[in-house]
């Protein structure tokens, strides 16, 4: 063999594959005719990009990692998967955050029934022992529910996204600077459906709803931790039953303990449930069965129906573990309390610490004896520029929530308009409303 022969054999040995780009059109003209067909010629390490247009499938990623892009953005490219009963995109099989869907409108979608009970998860996008990053994308007009509707069904889940599985050694699944809206579930889970350890964070989250279930935004239950919900814009999504923006729950004695569970720096705001049968608190912003850590939100303008005990329009905690924290956040204009803690597992199961509470209809806190050991609560108008559900949350030059003795309190850090919003009277200590 001559020597450049040899040479250049022993550099292509030594020389990793080279990743390649999948380019499809909309015309069926591009490197494969389908996105389907692009994805299945791609090797692991390729990006699939897509280029402006409508594209009526229902896509599978599994077995590889890729990464799925747009090249225009979610403006341009959408994903429709109305001609199909299923999800719009479904992950599973292993894949892991190294796997990418950007930049799509994803639409259309009716869910997954993976054990043929009728049940539904997913309608946006399904993963299933899978955990890819999905960011930048428009999921919207999506739904999880039987086809035929099936008023006696329970378990159609994740209008917008659904995850889960029994492998718990992959990663974390990212959804990040997404907007999930307008999207519904018969059950739980109006936006997303939980069952997967999971980093939640910058995305818009709105308009979605459940037919009977918890979860109008989000919903989780006693599934694989850490959860991180950070950084997303939470309104106007509504729940028939708990959790109206924001559903935890891990009840049980065995389950990971409250610091597993973070809800940090999230604007909540114009969320309902409408639990007006059941005999706990509902949580209009946020129900968490069995607690978690609640630090440095906006939660304001949320409504829960009118049940007894009152329903927390803000938080309801039920039945908190020790370490249960609440801190740090605006909990302001909430209708019948602003924070409703129940049935503790212990005494001075939650902290409530540093908070800005004012105007919650009935009371700011409610709470059964020694159940919270409150500190340095600030109860005072937070001057919002805007207020009701229609208010992104932005506060006035003057908002004592820029100016508290313990730093910025709640989600928002800068002023949104002038200080011309007028302040009410600060006062301290504690105010509580307890069941006897």
């Amino acid at each position: 063999m001559k020597p450049t022969l040899l040479v250049a054999l022993l550099f292509c040995l030594a020389s990793p594959l080279q990743a390649r780009t999948w380019e499809i059109t909309v015309d069926g003209l591009g490197d494969a005719p389908t996105v389907q067909a692009g994805i299945d010629s791609a090797g692991a390490g390729d990006t699939v990009l897509v280029g402006p247009g409508t594209y009526y499938e229902n896509l599978v990623l599994q077995s590889k990692n890729i990464a799925l892009r747009s090249q225009l953005g979610a403006a341009s490219t959408m994903l429709d998967g109305s001609m199909t009963a299923a999800s719009v995109i479904l992950c599973r099989d292993g894949i892991t955050n190294e796997t990418l869907v950007e930049g799509f409108t994803i639409t259309g979608g009716s869910g997954t029934d993976f054990y043929s009970t009728g049940d539904r998860l997913g309608g946006g996008l399904s993963c299933l022992n899978a955990a890819p990053t999905i960011r930048g994308n428009i999921i919207i007009g999506n739904r999880a529910e039987d086809i035929p509707p099936n008023p006696t069904s329970s378990g159609s889940r994740g209008g917008g996204i659904a995850f889960g599985g029994p492998d718990h050694s992959l990663p974390p699944i990212i959804i990040e600077e997404n907007v999930i809206a307008d999207n519904f579930a018969f059950a739980n889970g109006g936006g997303i459906n939980i069952a997967w350890k999971c980093v939640i964070r910058n995305n818009e989250i709105r308009g979605n709803q459940t037919g009977h279930g918890d979860g109008g935004g989000l919903y989780y239950y006693n599934s694989p931790v850490p959860i991180l919900i950070e950084n997303n814009l939470i309104r106007g999504n509504v729940a028939a039953d708990h959790g109206g923006g924001i559903h935890l729950a891990a009840p049980f004695y065995n389950s990971p303990p409250a610091s597993d569970l973070q809800i940090i720096g999230n604007i909540l705001i114009g969320n309902e449930a409408h639990n007006d049968l059941a005999e706990d608190c509902s949580g209009g912003a946020i129900f968490s069965y069995g607690g978690a850590v609640i630090r440095g939100n906006t939660i304001a303008f949320n409504v829960a129906e009118n049940v007894v005990p009152p329903p927390a329009g803000g938080i309801c905690v039920w039945a908190p573990r020790a370490g249960t924290i609440i801190e740090n956040n605006v909990i302001q204009g909430n209708s019948l309390g602003g924070v409703v803690a129940r049935l503790a597992q212990s005494p001075w199961a939650v902290t409530l610490l540093h908070n800005l509470l004012f105007a919650n209809a009935g009371a700011d806190v409610v709470a059964d004896p020694e159940a919270i050991e409150e500190t340095e609560d600030l109860y005072s108008d937070a001057l919002f520029c805007t207020e009701g559900p229609t208010s992104l949350g932005e506060l006035a030059g003057n908002s004592p929530a820029l100016s508290s003795p313990y730093g910025i309190i709640g989600a928002v850090s800068v002023p949104g308009c002038g200080p011309e919003v007028a302040a009410r009277p600060i006062t301290w200590g504690r105010l509580k409303t307890r069941y006897q």
